[in-house]
């Protein structure tokens, strides 16, 4: 199958300083552009990609073109409900330790291992824990900046500012 890499989009973002590095693949997940944000085309090139990995990551090189395209049905119908949680990193994180024994159990590359990878990874202390250390940091940073608008209006004696 010759196709190009699905491209994997973020925002702009500033990480929270007190996350571990284990963290920070969830928080990236978090902030970038969600599953249903995608054109279903560029989904199925991103699943298709996904599938192939998984296959090959297991040591599963000669698959079939009809089974690559079953699974990657099965992967697409898997990520919909989740559309509006997870980017393509957290879909792709999910799939890689999942197969590492991370997320859930391994039942082969099918809809029922690719469901329990995605559950695992959505329903994870540490990716909840990650979550809400990057949002206590952004409040902070939003109380900061005010705090320093304030400063800076009392300082220049600015009363209206737009």
């Amino acid at each position: 199958m010759n196709m190009k890499p699905a491209l994997i989009q973020t925002k702009n973002f500033s990480l929270a300083t007190n996350l571990m590095q284990s963290e920070q693949s969830y928080v990236t997940d978090y902030k970038s552009k969600k599953i249903a944000e995608y054109e279903r085309i560029d989904l199925e090139k991103f699943c298709a990609e996904q599938v192939i990995k998984a296959f090959a990551d297991t040591g599963q090189i000669s698959v079939s073109k009809e089974t690559i395209k079953l699974m990657t049905g099965s992967l697409y119908r898997e990520v919909i409900p989740f559309k509006h949680i997870i980017s393509q990193f957290g879909v792709k994180d999910a799939i890689e330790k999942g197969l590492r024994g991370e997320y859930g159990k391994y039942f082969g590359i099918n809809a029922v291992t690719f469901n329990q990878f995605l559950k695992g990874y959505i329903e994870s202390i540490e990716r909840k824990n990650a979550i809400h250390k990057q949002k206590l940091y952004e409040e902070q940073v939003e109380r900061d900046i005010k705090a320093a608008f304030g400063r800076m209006r009392e300082k220049y004696n600015i009363k209206n500012c737009v």
